[in-house]
């Protein structure tokens, strides 16, 4: 029977799993359409204030969710096995996410729905490590934003 950290790892492992899929059904979708798939006007909006190419935003992001699904994986299920360097990268996607989504409220004045679902991908995440992750990811995303 799985234990509590058991099941709080596998989540993780789902959720890392869930957003690599949409990235990657993102990545095919711009391949094979040349835009990127956009649930709102939002996603246009933001694309054209940038510089760097979504795609570019969106293989980062693919290989980025992989390592953690993969870090995850390799704990097998036991907290303290897991890799010391998973909750640095969360926070780190953390401050990343917290840049973009400023941009979005700030200069673009609009919000991507694609990427508001990854920065959801990213806090659950973050979530799952427990509360000083928390405290120190509210911390990480107030001083990026």
């Amino acid at each position: 029977m799985l234990n509590k950290k058991n099941k709080t790892l596998a989540l993780g492992q789902l959720i890392a799993l869930v957003a690599s899929l949409l990235i990657a059904g993102q990545i095919g979708y711009t391949l094979y359409q040349g835009t990127p798939f956009c649930p709102n006007d939002g996603c246009k909006i933001v694309e054209k204030l940038t510089r760097v190419s979504p795609m570019v935003f969106n293989v980062v992001g693919f290989f980025f969710f992989q390592g953690i699904y993969w870090s995850l994986r390799a704990a097998r299920g036991e907290m303290r096995r897991l890799p010391s360097l998973v909750p640095t990268l969360l926070l780190a996607a953390l401050a990343v996410e917290a840049v973009l989504t400023g941009f979005q409220y700030l200069i673009a004045q609009a919000f991507c729905a694609y990427c508001l679902a990854i920065l959801g991908c990213v806090v659950l995440l973050n979530c799952l490590l427990g509360i000083r992750q928390i405290i120190t990811g509210v911390l990480v995303f107030g001083a990026a934003a």
